[in-house]
């Protein structure tokens, strides 16, 4: 059965309304997950394990840079998890979630991850209508509905513990954070099938009958292989945070919100207690705080298909759906990784122009003047790169 053919047909808006919440339930086993996760019970953690830690400090693009260029030779399993991964089950806590409930797209590199989940009943809840191009265009109660939705992204640092597989997700991007950061890591164990195509995660922490508290059941999406793969990073510097991640047939792409400022540039401290972006934006709302409200949903992540020329399918932004990630005029390959003064530009114009230094495996792209930085890629060169880039642009011509 399709996405489409599994949406919802007559959606609750009080179920919908709940969607953030009980994923919460189910990710926390019912609100325990802080009880477990301590030192008292064998699982404690660092402070720099927490998700929140870098971001919170400002630290995150060093750090990232820093263990991207790390030698990994030791962790053949990083490959094994890179892919396009769909979620056929979440549970915890004595509850449940389907990808008949959400349409889940979870597309991890081997370093770089964006994790997109959007509540299928949101499009026949919001009733959109088709001249909307922006956060301004919805209604008060069209912008609550938006909020019941999630897409995060950061870096994936794996390792191995007694024989096993562990993962500690870093956020960078979080539709979720709103200033609260999560108070326990994000941390868990990988079982993978023997054909590499499904796998589990579970809690690394254990409940009292030593169970984990949370399982996420992974399938690979049909074409969501590990190559090619390619993971950027908007450099430091250029505007509002962003990244880009691609496996196989498949892309997704966040940008950070921008977060409201007062006159004197400050990050604004309105509903500083709200714990949740859904908390937030309801506590705004009532208060007629609609401007605000709007910079708190101005997270702009999606996802799509290369194959499809590069057309976004699925967004927290609905209204971009059916748009091109990118146009072939606005990238452009570079030589260097990006904290040098630009080199030799292979530029995707047809031109054909070999520039010096093409063949170097270290490299950059820009994207409408923008330098984002190249965390992982299974490509061994900038030609590579190029011709990759070069093809794909000619499905998007075909389409």
């Amino acid at each position: 059965m399709g996405d489409a053919e599994k949406d919802v047909i007559e959606p609750s808006m009080e179920e919908h309304l709940g969607w953030t919440n009980k994923q919460g339930r189910i990710l926390t086993g019912g609100g325990m997950a802080s009880t477990y996760f301590h030192e008292d019970r064998g699982f404690g953690f660092e402070e720099g394990e927490l998700p929140h830690r870098l971001l919170q400090d400002g630290r995150t693009h060093a750090v990232f840079w820093s263990w991207s260029n790390e030698d990994d030779d030791e962790l053949p399993p990083k490959v094994s998890l890179a892919g396009c991964w769909d979620r056929p089950l979440f549970a915890g806590g004595w509850e449940h979630s389907t990808n008949c409930d959400e349409h889940v797209y979870n597309v991890q590199t081997s370093n770089l991850f964006i994790d997109l989940r959007i509540p299928r009943a949101r499009k026949a809840l919001l009733k959109m209508d088709p001249e909307v191009a922006s956060l301004r265009d919805l209604s008060t109660q069209q912008l609550r509905i938006l909020s019941r939705q999630h897409v995060f992204a950061g870096y994936t640092k794996m390792q191995t513990e007694k024989g096993r597989l562990v993962c500690t997700r870093h956020h960078c991007i979080d539709w979720n954070y709103v200033g609260v950061a999560r108070n326990r890591p994000n941390k868990w164990w990988v079982e993978m099938r023997s054909d590499g195509h499904v796998w589990k995660e579970m809690s690394y922490a254990t409940d009292d009958h030593r169970q984990h508290y949370y399982m996420e059941r992974w399938q690979r999406r049909q074409e969501g292989s590990a190559v090619p793969r390619l993971a950027l990073r908007k450099r430091r510097g250029n505007g509002r945070d962003g990244v880009v991640v691609i496996c196989g047939d498949h892309f997704n792409y966040v940008f950070d919100r921008h977060w409201p400022v007062d006159e004197d540039g400050r990050q604004q401290a309105a509903g500083s207690h709200c714990a949740t972006l859904v908390d937030m934006v309801d506590y705004l709302l009532e208060r007629g705080k609609v401007d605000v409200a709007r910079s708190y949903l101005s997270v702009n992540g999606g996802h799509g298909r290369i194959s499809q020329g590069w057309m976004i399918d699925c967004a927290t932004h609905p209204w971009l759906e059916g748009r091109a990630l990118w146009k072939k005029s606005s990238v452009a390959v570079v030589a260097g990784d990006g904290r040098q003064p630009p080199t030799p530009t292979h530029m995707l114009n047809g031109s054909g122009a070999e520039a010096e230094g093409t063949g170097s495996s270290t490299f950059h792209l820009t994207w409408d003047g923008d330098v984002w930085e190249v965390h992982d890629s299974s490509f061994d060169s900038m030609h590579a790169v190029v011709a990759y880039l070069e093809g794909s642009f000619k499905k998007e011509a075909a389409h």
